[in-house]
């Protein structure tokens, strides 16, 4: 495991760098569609073939431990997250932005390549039920975080749009599709399963240089400097997943659960954090700081908690 972290740390890097480089000389509508063909195609075919491939019926009552996970994931790091805020309540900008960036993570761009890199494609088939209920959550409670003290607030018509937006978004209905594919025995055409084979296979490198991507636009320098930056980062990459790892050994979760609950929990701040505070009048360049130093972190914290995981399962 420890020598599988280590290249997994390097790949990390090597493609972040590699998208860093491709982002500086890049322009904006790129990165853009970047991000578009990976949240909206590349992980769409991921999830599906992977529903395909690896799900067996037997897999549903661990899919249902694994929503609740996440709930209870997604719960830890609010409470984590509104000690932080507390602890940086003299900057009103930080205080703003912080909740978000550690109540969630990157689960959209980092969270399968990682699992697909750590625990193998089966682990995917969970990983795929974990993010229904983290992509209802972050879609409606990401914009309430921001609206405190903002011109603009969210109405009842504003949370069932964003709910909309959740239960649509194209990895829920591949989740979905893949389902009713293999439950009612759809036979699906070789060449258009190879298709979306070959394309989820790309999920991991595009999403990766997608993420280097997006933290070109932010400098190294203004980042190390800010002290939430370094608090925020802290709390996401290392407090969030050891608490997380606590609760599950104290709730005696089997293998599984622990493994994905831990390594989604270590995942760094999303970067849908700083489009989301830019929309509500926040502090966007503070949240994409915040960004980039938790996603450079996480080259080195992810493989570190991997090995945690490794030694922790003789608890289990």
């Amino acid at each position: 495991m420890i020598t599988v972290a280590a290249e997994f740390c390097l790949q990390l890097l090597l493609l972040m760098g590699v998208g860093i480089y491709a982002g500086r000389r890049s322009a904006p509508e790129f990165r853009k569609g970047m991000s578009w063909f990976m949240v909206n195609i590349l992980v769409p075919c991921m999830v599906v073939s992977v529903m395909i491939d690896k799900y067996t019926p037997g897999d549903m009552s661990s899919s249902v431990s694994l929503m609740w996970t996440c709930v209870a994931v997604l719960s830890i790091g609010a409470v984590v997250g509104i000690l932080v805020r507390l602890l940086v309540r003299g900057s009103s900008r930080a205080r703003d932005v912080v909740l978000p960036c550690i109540i969630f993570m990157n689960a959209n761009f980092i969270g399968y390549p990682v699992i697909q890199a750590v625990c193998g494609d089966a682990a995917l088939v969970q990983a795929n039920f974990f993010m229904i209920p983290f992509r209802v959550f972050f879609y409606t409670v990401i914009p309430l975080c921001y609206q405190a003290n903002s011109e603009r607030k969210m109405n009842a018509a504003d949370i069932v749009r964003q709910l909309g937006t959740a239960l649509l978004s194209p990895s829920i209905i591949a989740t979905l599709a893949g389902l009713v594919i293999v439950s009612a025995r759809v036979h699906v055409p070789s060449p258009v399963l190879s298709v979306m084979r070959s394309l989820g296979d790309a999920a991991m490198p595009i999403g990766m240089v997608a993420c280097g991507m997006f933290i070109s636009e932010t400098r190294m320098k203004d980042a190390i400097k800010e002290k939430a930056c370094w608090i925020t980062v802290i709390a996401r990459n290392m407090l969030v997943p050891a608490l997380v790892l606590l609760f599950m050994l104290a709730i005696e979760a089997d293998k599984t659960v622990l493994t994905l609950g831990v390594i989604f929990a270590s995942l760094p701040s999303p970067g849908l954090a700083a489009p989301f505070a830019k929309q509500y009048g926040k502090d966007a360049g503070l949240a994409a700081q915040i960004i980039f130093l938790s996603t450079l972190a996480a080259a080195v914290t992810i493989p570190f908690w991997t090995v945690v995981i490794e030694k922790s399962s003789v608890f289990i």
